[in-house]
């Protein structure tokens, strides 16, 4: 029996969705949510978030909703963001962002408030941050010394093994060398002792050459007549 199977096909995501400004207006969003001591930072993240990521619609009703929280400076880069991607349908966001641009009575730039926050920031949890950190350091500098103390220690035994170790070689060495002279002689006696003389063989006593008869002829020779 066949069965047909059918496959569902994983088709790419669309690459627009994706893009630098979007990633990093996403993530501005989220950072601008939520309450606190930095809301109305916050609030101007969050409008410059909308913009980045093209959410138009988020982005007119974010800021009908808090008018009074965004600064011009951040109004006029949301204008300038919006015209520069081409942002389909934001004619009526201009608009409201021009507006918004000409009632904001707030000023003053961004950077100082950031600056502001971060010093108060600063003067709230510094005190605490390096009073954990002066504990911290205490710990690891203790952990630290009785690393180092440890290995000093082993490092000590390892140095007197060697030393020892060092020290009976030498004396060995020694002992061989005062062992050779005092017996020396010992040993000259034992090698005569050892040594093996072999007798001379007699051959006979040796005759001499006969001297060559002048007037000798050999037998393969005949005398002519």
């Amino acid at each position: 029996e066949k069965v047909r199977v059918k496959f569902i096909r994983n088709y790419p995501d669309d690459a627009s969705e994706n893009t630098e400004e979007k990633k990093l207006g996403r993530a501005m969003v989220r950072l601008g949510s939520g309450e606190g001591s930095l809301k109305e930072l916050k609030q101007n993240v969050a409008l410059l978030g909308y913009v980045l990521s093209g959410q138009v619609p988020e982005a007119s009703s974010f800021l009908a909703s808090n008018p009074a929280a965004l600064h011009k400076e951040t109004l006029s880069v949301a204008q300038s963001i919006v015209e520069s991607l081409k942002l389909e349908g934001s004619e009526e966001l201009l608009k409201s962002l021009q507006e918004a641009v000409e009632k904001s009575s707030k000023s003053n730039a961004i950077q100082s408030l950031l600056e502001n926050s971060v010093k108060a920031s600063v003067q709230k949890f510094e005190p605490k941050l390096l009073a954990d950190y002066g504990e911290s350091y205490q710990e690891w500098a203790k952990k630290f010394e009785a690393a180092v103390q440890r290995q000093l220690e082993l490092q000590t035994v390892e140095e007197r093994k060697a030393s020892i170790q060092k020290t009976l070689s030498e004396l060995e060495a020694k002992r061989q060398n005062l062992w050779f002279f005092e017996n020396r002689d010992d040993i000259d006696i034992q090698i005569y002792k050892k040594k093996v003389y072999y007798p001379k063989r007699w051959f006979g006593k040796k005759k001499k050459p006969k001297a060559a008869d002048t007037f000798y002829v050999p037998p393969t020779i005949t005398h002519n007549g």
